[in-house]
């Protein structure tokens, strides 16, 4: 079961509570089926903000299938991304993003169904981090609504203050069982967010919240066109 985003209105809006702030480092989950690279070739898996807010933070489909990532410094953004072909069209795919909270670009990784993938840029963030406490987290889409998801996205996680292990993100790829964020903990932090995206009926129209099963009840708004999918790739097993 997951969410059809429209690639030109779909969002779910997560808010800015303080368990969805400065929470790096930080670990980043989903599993997405893309049918094109999304609204104007950047289909957004999560976002905090728009493109030019202070405090953006983004990880997103790009051109030729690459995955990218970028956080908000004062002086240049730190960013990574990676080779073309790393994202697959009409295929069920399990991504990953990891990252330390360094300004360095190689303390951020990026997986695809358990693996590392290649990168064609890596930039080192400069200058002063920029809060992002005020800046809301948006699913599949950015605040200002210009580079929805194109296709499918469900079991979205976020462990705040902590970096999963190897182990526990190819466990995440490979077992193919929905819930399992629920199952995974960290020595250093919490799961900050987990929206399995499993609430409605294949074909309904999503209208109500997506429902956070996290302890923190960081429940998200729909806003756009969002339709629920029968499950085809995770099972409840």
């Amino acid at each position: 079961m997951g969410y059809l985003f429209d690639g030109t209105t779909s969002n779910i809006r997560a808010g800015s509570a303080a368990s969805l702030n400065n929470m790096e480092p930080f670990t980043w989950s989903a599993w997405v089926f893309p049918e094109t690279f999304g609204e104007s070739n950047v289909g957004v898996i999560f976002q905090k903000g728009s493109s030019l807010q202070s405090g953006q933070m983004g990880f997103s489909l790009a051109s030729n299938g690459a995955l990218r990532f970028s956080r908000d410094y004062a002086t240049t953004d730190i960013m990574l991304l990676s080779s073309t072909a790393a994202i697959t069209l009409n295929v069920w795919q399990h991504v990953c993003l990891t990252w330390t909270g360094s300004n360095a670009a190689t303390s951020a990784r990026m997986y695809v169904n358990g693996n590392e993938v290649t990168y064609s840029v890596l930039t080192n963030g400069v200058g002063a981090k920029n809060s992002d406490a005020a800046v809301f987290l948006n699913v599949g889409n950015r605040g200002g609504f210009d580079n929805t998801f194109d296709g499918q996205i469900t079991e979205v996680a976020c462990w705040g203050s902590a970096i999963l292990s190897l182990d526990q993100i190819n466990l995440l790829a490979s077992s193919r069982i929905k819930r399992l964020p629920l199952q995974l903990t960290s020595s250093t932090g919490s799961l900050r967010l987990y929206y399995p995206l499993d609430n409605y009926p294949d074909g309904a129209a999503v209208t109500g919240s997506a429902m956070d099963l996290s302890i923190n009840g960081n429940h998200g708004i729909p806003q756009g066109t969002l339709v629920a999918r029968a499950e085809e790739v995770l099972s409840y097993a």
